[in-house]
């Protein structure tokens, strides 16, 4: 009788033991990659996860030469109309292929003067940044402006080497973990593994951001309200000019009569004593 429930019991008991075994197994698939070793590999070399193999742009350094720089700008104009010029600008991000990464409309209290104000930012591609920024400085007269390209190469190159050897670190511990015969091993193992997935999955983050600022420059526009008070300055400009013109004509006319004073002194000279003359002749009867 005892042999009977034995054979049962230890039959169970193995069951449980195996089904831990592969619930341990299933859990070193990590949350970027599905690793080869989930079944047995004909070698131990094949147990490489797939986060390893697959190369992206970060998966080297940037070739010899090749500079990658981070293109930004910052300008401040003013406007008409705050919101026409945001919808200008957005349609103009578009077109050069980019986006509007934010954009934002602020009341009449927010700008000078209790006047609308607006900032939207904008990402467009590297190679049209140039030209979209000449576009927007056409809008509206430009009171500041900052440009500025960010030398990143060598921070790309560092980003790119540490997930190298991230991804060689990680191959090891999986090939070390198809070698290992103990549970405490395997445990060791997978909590080695998780750390490294979380410093790739760091890098990779890291990586991604930098080639995007790369790829897209980031060119930021603060509107403002076109002051009103432009008509007072041009009335104080025409009340110069006419001051001016007066100062023109008083010359003309000094000029004039410098030309024909002398004229008009020999007239007198000779003309009022004649005048005398006459008038001092006796009528005949």
């Amino acid at each position: 009788m005892r042999m009977r429930f034995a054979r049962p019991v230890w039959l169970g008991v193995g069951l449980a033991g195996l089904l831990v075994l592969g619930l341990l197994w299933s859990s070193l698939a990590g949350p970027h990659a599905s690793m080869a070793i989930a079944g047995s590999s004909s070698s131990p070399a094949q147990a490489v996860p797939a986060a390893s193999v697959s190369k992206t742009a970060l998966s080297a350094p940037a070739r010899s030469g090749r500079q990658l720089v981070v293109y930004t700008a910052d300008l401040t104009l003013a406007t008409a109309s705050v919101a026409r010029e945001l919808r200008t600008i957005s349609a103009l991000a578009a077109k050069a292929g980019g986006f509007v990464s934010s954009s934002d409309l602020s009341g009449p209290s927010a700008g000078p003067a209790g006047s609308p104000a607006g900032t939207i930012v904008i990402r467009v591609p590297a190679t049209r940044f140039a030209a979209a920024l000449d576009q927007i400085r056409k809008l509206g007269p430009v009171s500041q402006f900052s440009q500025s390209g960010q030398d990143v190469t060598q921070q790309h190159n560092n980003i790119a080497q540490e997930l190298q050897q991230l991804n060689a670190e990680r191959t090891a511990y999986v090939q070390l973990f198809s070698r290992a015969t103990s549970m405490r091993d395997m445990l060791q193992i997978q909590a080695a593994l998780s750390q490294v997935n979380s410093q790739i999955a760091f890098w990779t983050q890291q990586g991604q951001q930098l080639n995007g600022q790369v790829s897209y420059a980031t060119i930021t526009v603060n509107l403002t309200t076109a002051p009103l008070s432009v008509p007072s300055r041009n009335l104080g400009a025409a009340l110069v000019g006419s001051l001016a013109t007066m100062r023109r004509v008083g010359l003309a006319v000094l000029a004039g009569l410098v030309w024909i004073g002398p004229w008009v002194l020999l007239g007198a000279i000779f003309g009022i004593p004649l005048w005398w003359w006459r008038r001092r002749r006796p009528k005949p009867a």
